[in-house]
């Protein structure tokens, strides 16, 4: 009678490790299906990402473009106006990427000194 109850609990065992085993093993391809999912939607981010990286760089471009562009157009109508105020004004020697500093001679905005650059805005 022992054997036979003994056997009853050892089945019973068994059956409980199989049903965990096939609820472990359910639950693992579950998981595996939802990371594969997640994997796809981190490709489709990184993909989104890039189109809107260079987006972006695209439209840096053109804003820096534009912005130069409305410099140089600034310095042109400063440029004309001098041309018309002081007509003997020998014109040849402007250049909008240099500025009078350093006791009074022209250097290029690339050659001057971050402090020289605050004082003039």
């Amino acid at each position: 009678m022992y054997a036979e109850n003994k056997l009853k609990e050892d089945e019973s065992q068994e059956e409980t490790y199989r049903t965990q085993i096939s609820t472990t093993k359910d639950l693992s391809k579950a998981l595996q299906e939802e990371i594969e999912c997640l994997n796809k939607e981190v490709a489709l981010f990184k993909v989104n990402t890039d189109k809107i990286e260079e987006k972006l760089k695209t439209d840096l471009g053109k804003v820096e473009a534009e912005i130069l562009k409305t410099y140089e157009a600034g310095f042109n109508k400063a440029f004309r106006q001098v041309k018309y105020f002081f007509r003997d004004v020998n014109t040849s020697l402007f250049d909008v990427d240099k500025d009078v500093i350093c006791q009074g001679e022209l250097v290029s905005e690339v050659e001057m000194c971050v402090e020289e650059v605050l004082d003039l805005a």
